[in-house]
């Protein structure tokens, strides 16, 4: 779990350290029109490739888990799917440039330009969903890779460019960002192909699955916007009710704390990730995950409450001086968010998002018009207060919510095994016949030690049962035949592995085969599911 979030925080600081490098070159090798240009094509990228993530970015992280063995074929069909919507997106939008803005016209100007932006959003919309996926499958080296190669080669092709094009344009910026994303994705695939021959397991595109989930999708969809809308919206406030100047100070505070609220962000995505086919581990997990966030914020936050002037003295003057209230009290606003983005990852991982949908959007309703109050009556810094503050008020809100997740109270007993109404008939002391249903449920109880995982029922040594020990009637024994007994699976890998000498008992005492527990098997049952099995007699 901490690889994964190292991982995901490890990917912030490349991506960052080095986007900073590319746009510093792209100031120094290009005109400033051009760079102006790229700037807001690449920021228009990243909002409608956000937008044609259709959800799958949030639902494949719960989805992966719970299908194991299909997910090759998933993700395929995933990285199509939101591939084919983004370029076509962009396409659409690339042509309506004229009509939205001037400034933009460049984009739609011609054709190689409209098919590079529609192919730059599909290509980022892709890379997010193949990041999305890696998470989820708990292999987050690999998207930090994948970025890593990303960031390092958009810088060095836009060296090339620089010095190979004669014409300098922002859609020749905008291309290496393009080519970098390709380049990036091209060892992931190779490595995706390799690993399904080797299983042999198929990449057929699973279409199946997505029209499935696709009403799921559909609320991940909405929740995502609803909950990233007050932060995409927080610039404008800042732009319309004070001034451009004052939007690059807020925005450039904004920029420093959301490297804590990065690392909270990256917690909880992983929770959700380990969590999602493991609910009995999450009062133990959100536990972890809880703890370290607020280890994070509070040291993080001391450090930006007292070091903001001088952080901010780097971008100029004016930015310590204007922002550095905004600073430090966006990096309060970190511990309202640890509840935040929790209560989020819990009703993804139960598959409440519908549940969540309405809290969230009053939350965000709430965030945004006490941003423009605290703007109107305090300025800047009352920009940053008034949103924190609503950020406080949802806090105190989903605490419940959070707190009993955490000490597990609202996790039900997991059913691990449940099957009904299995028949056995025979006769009886007298001629009249009856039958039994049996009802078997297995159920799952949580250790303190985290021992249990999960139940598999495949390819499981098996243990029957007299129908003496099952009926606790001796007479009802001789009714019925012990071949047709009920079995019971356990799966030994679901069990602490202990060391065991090889031992053999009979179950029955009608010559059935013995049970062998070998060495490798499971010889230890402290804090093991407890086996509950009742009968229910049917005339």
């Amino acid at each position: 779990m901490l690889l994964n979030t190292g991982s995901l925080i490890g990917t912030m600081l490349v991506t960052s350290g080095l986007g900073f490098a590319y746009w510093f070159v792209a100031d120094r090798l290009f005109p400033l029109s051009a760079v102006g240009l790229a700037s807001a094509a690449t920021s228009t990228m990243m909002l409608l490739s956000s937008i044609c993530l259709l959800g799958l970015s949030t639902l494949l992280i719960s989805e992966l888990p719970r299908n194991k063995g299909q997910e090759g074929t998933i993700i395929s069909a995933a990285l199509i799917l939101v591939g084919l919507v983004g370029t076509v997106v962009g396409i659409i939008f690339a042509l309506c440039t004229p009509i939205i803005s001037k400034n933009l016209q460049p984009i739609g100007a011609d054709l190689p330009s409209i098919l590079l932006f529609g192919l730059g959003i599909g290509l980022t919309s892709v890379t997010i969903i193949a990041d999305t996926c890696m998470i989820a499958l708990l292999r987050g080296e690999l998207q930090f890779w994948r970025n890593a190669l990303f960031a390092a080669s958009k810088l060095i092709l836009l060296f090339v460019a620089a010095r190979l094009l004669a014409e300098k344009t922002g859609i020749s910026i905008y291309t290496t960002w393009m080519a970098s994303n390709l380049i990036s994705m091209l060892p992931l695939l190779a490595f995706g192909i390799y690993k399904a021959k080797k299983t042999h397991r198929s990449l057929r595109p699973h279409w199946g699955m997505m029209r499935k989930v696709g009403h799921a999708a559909v609320q991940h969809y909405i929740l995502n916007l609803i909950y990233q809308t007050p932060t995409q919206i927080l610039p404008v406030i800042a732009t319309i009710m004070l001034s451009a100047s004052a939007n690059a100070w807020f925005y450039t505070a904004s920029m420093i704390a959301n490297f804590i609220f990065a690392v909270i962000g990256s917690l909880t995505t992983v929770l959700h990730a380990t969590n999602a086919t493991q609910i009995h581990t999450l009062p133990q997990k959100s536990r972890m995950t809880v703890g370290l966030s607020f280890g994070v914020s509070l040291i993080a936050g001391i450090v930006l409450i007292v070091g903001a002037h001088f952080m901010l003295g780097f971008f100029g003057h004016s930015y310590a001086d204007q922002a550095s209230w905004s600073l430090r009290i966006l990096a309060i606003g970190a511990l309202p968010l640890i509840i935040k983005y929790h209560y989020l990852a819990i009703h993804r991982i139960k598959d409440h998002v519908s549940k969540a949908i309405v809290p969230i959007s009053i939350g965000s309703v709430l965030e945004l018009v006490m941003a423009i109050v605290g703007t109107r009556l305090w300025g800047l810094s009352g920009l940053s207060l008034g949103w924190v503050i609503g950020m406080y008020i949802e806090a105190i809100i989903m605490a419940p919510t959070v707190f009993r997740t955490m000490k597990g109270l609202d996790i039900p007993a997991m059913s691990l095994l449940e099957h009904e109404d299995l028949a056995l008939a025979g006769s009886g002391s007298s001629s009249q016949e009856e039958s039994i249903s049996i009802s078997m449920k297995m159920m799952a109880i949580d250790s303190p030690t985290d021992m249990i995982r999960s139940i598999v029922f495949i390819d499981a040594p098996t243990i029957k049962l007299k129908k003496s020990e099952l009926y606790g009637n001796e007479a009802l024994t001789d009714a019925y035949d012990d071949a047709t007994a009920p079995t019971i699976k356990l799966d030994k890998a679901s069990l602490r592995k202990a060391k065991a000498a090889q031992t053999e008992r009979e179950l029955v005492k009608k010559n059935l085969p013995a049970t062998k527990i070998s060495s490798d098997q499971i010889n230890e049952f402290m804090n093991a599911p407890t086996i509950k099995m009742h009968s229910i007699k049917k005339k």
